[in-house]
């Protein structure tokens, strides 16, 4: 039919959209980062000038904003949402501004500028009212209000600040749910990103109980990037119940499915899970090169917001190995605490201190210095204070007083 259509630019904008459509369906179907996207998402953009309509364009950058940062491409993702910001101000449009900040927000957080993610991630919730909210859905794939929420959760808890991280995972929820049943993608978005903030907070019983729940919809409406999320933290979280053999099974089922998208950016954090629960079933060795692969991705990647994290864990592991390296884990939890200090990311800090704070028990010249740094942190927190990891870090100082 587009053939037929007589008028060269009508021809264009009807392949434009319904590449977009074509690419938006893989991403949803397949995954973010499938070559099918790329390649419909290539060929809109190949179809795009300057008198394309506002509408248009937010259905092809959008989507190409998600696919770079699905797979990884942060930089390339960083200056699309730039060239966005300039374009929808110059046109003033609502829609262009939304779609541009929620891009932003999503390269930046996981580049590890968590500040500034956060202040895109609002920007793009305050101006999503004015804008056209079922073109937003179908272009970015979920609501842009729960999408950034949902997001925000995440940097809320980095940032130190667990009990308003649950609040906003709550509050995309509830928005998640008011569209349903019209828009089942966002409600998954909502229900990802509980399943990411329960783990983050180390809350064992309900990100299980999460992850469950997120599985079950990701496989009745068929969308495999959310099923492999919530399986991951499913089998972590069963690992850290005893429940070994079944993690293991769960984690192993969830890195196929994830790799299966085209997806790269989520790959630290599925290994990081991974790492853990092959070190509660005793696998030290293989957890330590689950980690090493880990980091390495992460360093592919450029800065990376679990960096940090993933430095501390290497360091636990180092300690745990055969040949002991009390040093070298020593030299990864400074830098583990540099790193998190650097990106503003509080809740890894003081899980690099507590790191510090144990190895510090085992080497007396240690302790003055990391005892001083272990109360100065636990004063900055001002919520979440019956959270596991600051329940352990104030027993850990008692200890070393």
């Amino acid at each position: 039919m587009i053939p037929a259509l007589p008028d060269p630019a009508a021809r264009g904008a009807r392949e434009l959209q319904l590449q977009a459509m074509i690419g938006s369906a893989w991403m949803a179907t397949r995954g973010f980062g499938v070559a099918e996207a790329e390649r419909a998402y290539g060929r809109a953009r190949e179809l795009c000038h300057e008198e394309t309509r506002a509408s248009d364009l937010v259905r092809v950058y959008g989507g190409l904003g998600l696919l770079y940062v699905n797979r990884g491409d942060l930089g390339e993702a960083r200056t699309l949402g730039r060239q966005m910001v300039t374009l929808g101000e110059r046109r003033q449009d609502p829609d262009l501004l939304v779609t541009s900040h929620q891009i932003l927000g999503l390269a930046l957080l996981r580049m590890g500028e968590i500040s500034k993610a956060r202040q895109h991630l609002a920007a793009a919730v305050a101006m999503s009212d004015a804008a056209q909210e079922g073109l937003l859905r179908d272009s970015l794939g979920g609501d842009p209000a729960v999408i950034c929420r949902g997001f925000d959760a995440v940097a809320l808890w980095l940032s130190g600040f667990p009990e308003q991280a649950a609040a906003q995972s709550a509050e995309a929820m509830k928005i998640a749910q008011k569209l349903q049943p019209r828009h089942p993608f966002s409600l998954a978005y909502a229900l990802t990103s509980a399943t990411w903030t329960h783990a983050l907070r180390r809350d064992v019983a309900t990100a299980l109980e999460q992850a469950a729940t997120t599985a079950l919809f990701a496989t009745e409406q068929g969308f495999p990037s959310w099923l492999s999320h919530s399986l991951v933290v499913q089998g972590w979280a069963q690992a850290e119940q005893g429940d070994i053999e079944n993690g293991l099974a769960c984690i192993e089922r969830a890195l196929r499915i994830y790799a299966e998208t085209g997806a790269k950016v989520w790959q630290p954090w599925f290994l990081w899970l991974h790492a853990q629960a092959l070190c509660r079933a005793g696998k030290q060795d293989l957890a330590l090169e689950t980690i090493n692969a880990a980091l390495e991705v992460a360093r592919q990647l450029g800065p990376y917001w679990l960096e940090g994290e993933l430095l501390r864990v290497q360091g636990e592991l180092m300690l745990q190995a055969k040949s002991a390296r009390p040093g070298d884990a020593q030299i990864r939890f400074e830098q583990s605490l540099q790193i998190s200090r650097n990106q503003g990311a509080k809740g890894f800090e003081l899980r690099a201190c507590c790191s510090l704070g144990r190895l510090a028990i085992q080497q007396e010249r240690l302790r003055p210095t990391v005892k001083a740094e272990l109360a100065a942190q636990l004063d900055w927190f001002t919520e979440g204070f019956d959270a596991l990891d600051l329940q352990e870090a104030r027993a850990l100082l008692a200890e070393l007083r």
